[in-house]
């Protein structure tokens, strides 16, 4: 049954809630944990069963740069072998451009284009749903199903239109109560929570490489870990669980822990860095800590600098979490706290005190 049913992701947003790293990326394909959001999402899905995937996503970047790294799924094949699960028929499929009003618009119009007569489970580009997907079914089909596909053009967003509708014209609505995982990652400090909550478990259908875990719970990259291997047995790069180190890196002595390292990124001595993920190609310089952040891609953060969601010289906004965006340079003896847009800047000199 799974098998049939069709899983579409609706991407539609500019992803403003994640500024600045979705100024030059669309938030589906941020890393987490090291591997794009929205492959996270179909990785649990493509584990228990489901082959049939529809992209509906709107705009350039969203359309044509996610279809650039999906592609026909090969990769995600690859991924599934190594967790010891061989696939044959995994069906990925694109949405043509269309102007659509909403998430529900974006959807009826992928099921009349690809002349779909099967359920559909629909996700956000940006919602980590790691829950039970047959458990779920059997909820809704056990309630011989809330609502059907059905030419409604006053529906054209799920969240803002299909609840109303439906209250209005006397559907009957049950929601799916569950223990299992769900939290929607389009904002820092939730995009966060979720990588650390992957970091220690918490998922049960997203799995690290077995062979890339070189402690209990610290997995790194087996190029990146020969080149540490020495100074980790030293103890003079001080490693706490849990954490992921990707490939093509360079640490000197440093203390890292709950955190996750992209590739080819260098840290340099007397760093300390803790619950943040730093991105690809980043330059981390000397005596920086690092502490609740996320770092973008191609970014410098300058020698004696803090990147610190503890700083609170200042009044709190509603996300507790700084964030440094893709190729920016945090000049030296810098000191960033709290999440507001004056990081959006490309250079920050080292006079400034921002938060």
């Amino acid at each position: 049954k799974i098998k049939g049913i069709y899983v579409v992701l609706t991407v539609g947003g500019e992803g403003t809630r994640m500024y600045p790293l979705t100024l030059h990326c669309p938030k589906p394909l941020i890393d987490m944990c090291n591997y794009p959001i929205i492959k996270r999402i179909c990785e649990i899905f493509i584990v228990q069963g489901c082959r049939k995937f529809i992209f509906a996503s709107k705009g350039y970047e969203n359309s044509v740069r996610i279809k650039e790294v999906m592609g026909l799924g090969r990769d995600m094949v690859k991924r599934m072998q190594t967790r010891g699960i061989e696939i044959s028929d995994l069906e990925f499929n694109y949405a043509p451009k269309y102007d659509d009003k909403g998430s529900a618009d974006a959807t009826k119009f992928a099921a009349k284009f690809f002349n779909i007569n099967s359920d559909m489970i629909i996700v956000g580009g940006d919602q980590i749903m790691d829950m039970n997907i047959e458990a779920m079914l059997k909820f809704h089909y056990e309630k011989k199903e809330i609502f059907e596909k059905e030419n409604i053009d006053v529906v054209k967003d799920f969240g803002k239109d299909l609840i109303p509708y439906l209250v209005n014209n006397n559907y009957e609505i049950y929601g799916f109560s569950h223990e299992y995982y769900w939290n929607d990652v389009g904002t820092p400090d939730r995009y966060l929570q979720t990588t650390a909550d992957i970091l220690n478990g918490k998922l049960n259908n997203i799995k690290f490489n077995k062979n890339e875990e070189r402690y209990e719970m610290v997995w790194i990259k087996e190029d990146t870990y020969n080149r540490l291997k020495a100074q980790i047995l030293t103890q003079k790069i001080l490693l706490q669980k849990p954490l992921r180190i990707g490939k093509n890196c360079d640490i000197e002595d440093a203390l890292i822990e709950n955190s996750v390292i992209g590739d080819s990124v260098i840290i340099h001595k007397g760093c300390k860095i803790a619950n943040a993920v730093i991105g690809d190609f980043t330059l981390v310089e000397e005596n920086c800590t690092l502490n609740k952040c996320i770092i973008g891609k191609h970014t410098t953060i300058g020698k004696n600098s803090r990147i610190d969601a503890d700083v609170n010289e200042f009044v709190a906004t509603k996300s507790r979490i700084p964030v440094i965006g893709d190729e920016t340079e945090i000049y030296p003896n810098s000191t960033v706290g709290l999440h507001v847009l004056p990081i959006l800047t490309k250079f920050l000199r080292q006079e400034n005190l921002l938060h």
